[in-house]
């Protein structure tokens, strides 16, 4: 499953086209962008279990590592009174389909034992958005590769080559 990962990722960032000097960002791409970011911040509010029950499509999975319906499965867990760890996260990269109604984001994710017990561990996300009926974003696929730190400083190097950072 990371190998697959992995060349996905790959993949995706071979076909990530730099926008010309002074072309503005898409309104679809824009919109896109702040929907992940809103994700991330409200992860930091309500923590994780809340903010995944409220970004991810009814019918959105990740693989935990079966293929796992998300909001199902983090309904089923106890809401969060006290928050041992943080989960952060930023889009690095995105891009959306011609019509403007699919997308994908990725980026490193940070996840931190606030107890101070273990160290951070660090990943790179990589997710699949479809635009509702209302106009919001909603993740349909989520996938993740944990990775050493100095690892993910090296591959975020790398796919800056060639792309416009958002």
């Amino acid at each position: 499953m990371r190998r697959f990962v992995a060349i996905i990722s790959g993949l995706l960032a071979l076909s990530v086209v730099a926008l010309p000097q002074g072309q503005k960002v898409p309104p679809a791409l824009a919109s896109l962008v702040e929907a992940e970011r809103s994700f991330a911040r409200r992860c930091g509010e309500v923590g994780v279990r809340d903010s995944f029950i409220e970004f991810f499509a009814e019918d959105g999975f990740n693989f935990t590592p079966a293929p796992t319906k998300t909001r199902e499965a983090f309904m089923k867990r106890p809401a969060q009174t006290n928050r041992t760890t943080t989960l952060n996260w930023r889009p690095a990269y995105a891009d959306v389909s011609s019509a403007g109604d699919l997308g994908y984001t990725t980026g490193p994710v940070v996840l931190t034992d606030n107890t101070g017990r273990n160290p951070p561990r660090y990943s790179y996300y990589f997710s699949v958005w479809r635009k509702q009926r209302d106009g919001s974003w909603k993740v349909e696929l989520d996938l993740g590769i944990e990775t050493p730190a100095d690892d993910l400083t090296e591959f975020s190097l790398y796919f800056q080559i060639g792309a416009k950072r958002l």
